[in-house]
């Protein structure tokens, strides 16, 4: 009884919730029963703790034993990819939300393309996200890119711990596992119900271990060479819950396929640009503005008529390799870039990257023309030269 009287409101202490009003005590518990054993039992559990099982059995002397080397996992972080299974509820649609999933979505399916073994990729998330917006998602994309159905699935993090399902897949742990509050209030308290702190290590244990679980699904360490592991994603800080550990080699952060600014109002827009800009210099051999404002990238600022004699031209310079062309001819958007809003400017961190990268540099350009004159048209080329014979191209050939 004295107990009782002690505790204090919010306390867990034998798996009671504890409050100022007797009335409102939560009674939630988990009792630990004693077991006694005639002869040595053998537990085979790859997460022990030395803890939680002097705790389970009281009484009785436990030792535990390690059988062999435990391999590492050799994990890649990419917080970049995170996802909050909030924003997969009814409010998931929003168009900044469908942007990052559109992004993540692509950069599965980036591995998946570039394996030379074709080893299909397995999700892990939270049930909210397993089979949510980023799951219809993915298999638009899967269907635009004729590949099958199963080069990507998704499956709850702790669901089919037991079998090699997911064997030799490549893994995208989107979410970090988590455990109830009420395991440590209550379930724990079965083992350590006036310990408080020993329930908080228990806790972190198990989830430790749920960790652990998730990311050896693909059974990484069976690989017989390091060129062949599968890889292992990780969008949550691994580090965090896992603690110093031999458990896991945490690699270099994967680099993203695709470029997306976060915290934008337009984070696709770079990655937009890149792309369409390449194809219409390879078209073209430069990409007047007009171009970029004719497919909805960049807001108009040139004549009604020199917009239109640039999509009417366009759409001519349509061929089998320029998609994006051909999807915006005969969508009237270019599909993958749906989410985009048109921007005010051509983003100069972009400019600058791409004279770094390709030598692509803004000219001016005037031409005299008595129906599409230009001046000082600024052009994305790579001389003078290119620029100009790029406008011929679009508006006077």
């Amino acid at each position: 009884m004295n107990l009782l009287r002690i505790q204090e409101p919010g306390s867990f202490a034998l798996g009671l919730r504890w409050s100022q009003n007797d009335a409102n005590i939560a009674f939630r518990f988990d009792v630990l029963r004693p077991v006694t054993f005639t002869q040595p039992v053998l537990i085979l559990d790859a997460y022990a703790s030395q803890e939680a099982y002097d705790l389970t059995f009281p009484g009785s002397t436990v030792a535990l034993h390690t059988v062999g080397t435990r391999l590492p996992l050799h994990v890649r972080p990419a917080r970049q990819l995170r996802l909050d299974s909030r924003d997969e509820g009814t409010g998931g649609a929003a168009p900044k939300r469908e942007a990052h999933r559109t992004y993540v979505a692509r950069e599965i399916l980036h591995v998946a393309e570039q394996d030379p073994r074709q080893r299909p990729v397995v999700v892990l998330a939270t049930k909210l996200t397993a089979n949510g917006h980023l799951q219809k998602l993915v298999a638009a994309e899967l269907l635009s890119k004729s590949l099958p159905s199963d080069r990507v699935c998704f499956a709850h993090w702790h669901a089919g711990r037991g079998v090699n399902t997911f064997q030799r897949h490549h893994l995208f742990a989107l979410e970090a596992p988590s455990l109830p509050r009420r395991h440590q209030d209550h379930t724990l308290a079965a083992l350590a119900p006036t310990d408080p702190d020993a329930r908080q290590r228990l806790y972190q244990h198990d989830l430790r271990s749920e960790c652990l679980q998730m990311l050896h699904r693909t059974r990484q360490v069976l690989a017989d060479t390091p060129e062949s592991r599968p890889l292992i994603v990780t969008a949550f800080d691994v580090a965090a819950i896992l603690g110093d550990t031999t458990d896991v080699v945490i690699h270099e952060p994967l680099t993203s396929h695709l470029e997306y600014t976060r915290k934008s109002k337009n984070p696709l827009l770079r990655e937009a640009l890149r792309t369409v800009t390449q194809e219409l210099l390879d078209r073209l051999g430069g990409v007047p503005f007009v171009s970029l404002e004719a497919v909805g990238l960049l807001r108009p600022k040139s004549a009604p008529a020199l917009r239109t004699r640039a999509a009417n031209r366009l759409k001519t310079q349509v061929r089998k390799g320029t998609p994006l062309l051909r999807s915006w001819k005969e969508e009237g958007v270019i599909q993958r870039y749906r989410l985009v809003n048109p921007a005010a400017e051509f983003p100069p961190d972009l400019l600058a990257v791409l004279d770094a990268e390709r030598g692509w540099q803004v000219y001016r350009v005037t031409i005299d023309h008595p129906r599409y004159g230009l001046k000082r048209h600024p052009v994305l080329a790579r001389s003078q030269a290119d620029a100009e014979q790029a406008c011929q191209r679009l508006l006077h050939a």
